[in-house]
């Protein structure tokens, strides 16, 4: 029987395990598709990440890094995707 400390336990390290993923896979996009001065669009279908929760901390990690992310839902066309900018230093 699991105790609700190991859910817990168990449900955070599963996060960070998709946090993770998804960081490498869009690092990756990243390196290979940015230009200065350009965008980056990246469907959601290739980020394996769907709680908004995890979302928003990836986002935010993107933002600290110096990224502006925006993140895009288009439910007539079913199109989810990401694009990353550089973000303007003030």
């Amino acid at each position: 029987m699991i105790s609700p400390g190991e859910a817990a336990r168990k449900n955070d390290e599963l996060h960070a395990e998709q946090l993770i993923a998804a960081e490498k896979h869009i690092d990756s996009v990243l390196a290979r598709s940015y230009a200065s001065g350009y965008s980056v669009s990246i469907d959601r279908d290739n980020i394996p990440i769907k709680d908004y929760k995890l979302r928003d901390q990836l986002i935010a990690r993107y933002k600290r890094a110096g990224w502006k992310v925006e993140h895009f839902t288009d439910q007539r066309d079913c199109e989810d995707k990401y694009i990353f900018t550089a973000a303007r230093k003030p």
